[in-house]
């Protein structure tokens, strides 16, 4: 699946989603896969499709609004 995926795209969006969501009340480095995707509402092997850990999703996150 490319970037520009409708799947990946959506799928990307709800972790980011999740993230910021969890690190209102945690540090990013606290916050587990499993904690992440539960409130995604995704499974543990779509995280790992994408990303290796949370500090890859957040690093992504990054890039994302330095691109902007």
């Amino acid at each position: 699946m490319s970037k520009t995926d409708p799947r990946t795209v959506r799928s990307h969006q709800m972790l980011v989603d999740a993230l910021i969501d969890c690190m209102e009340t945690k540090n990013a480095a606290a916050i587990s896969v499993c904690e992440l995707t539960e409130k995604a509402g995704l499974n543990r092997t779509t995280f790992y499709l994408h990303y290796t850990d949370t500090t890859q999703l957040l690093q992504s996150m990054e890039e994302d609004l330095l691109a902007e």
